[in-house]
């Protein structure tokens, strides 16, 4: 009789259809009863993974960061120097339409 009750409620691995009577046993339909328990333990779950996927990512990124060498931040002059011109197009341009116009009277 004395049965301790986990503190974190998790979902059975095959939950039921939303019409289907709950796992519960209670006799109410799942969607009344315990999808949204369901749904708030699934994301949880989901939330834990994420977060340690963010952590292993982050820790990957400062890994390869301090195994590549540093470049520095001096630029360097390019070999060949393209003419750049100051003079700019105007870019505003007319809106075209490419719908016939309409013909014939429409007088009834």
């Amino acid at each position: 009789m004395a049965e301790k009750k986990s503190k974190e409620y998790t979902p059975p691995a095959q939950l039921p259809g939303r019409n289907d009577p709950c796992h519960c046993g209670s006799g109410k339909k799942y969607k009344k009863c315990h999808e949204d328990q369901d749904a708030a333990a699934q994301h949880t779950v989901l939330e834990k993974k994420w977060t340690e996927a963010e952590k292993i990512a982050a820790k990957k990124a400062e890994d390869e960061k301090a195994t590549t060498p540093e470049q520095s931040n001096a630029p360097t002059k390019p070999t060949h120097q393209s003419h750049v011109s100051d003079h700019r197009r105007n870019t505003m341009t007319v809106p075209k339409f490419n719908m016939p116009r309409k013909t014939g009277g429409g007088g009834a």
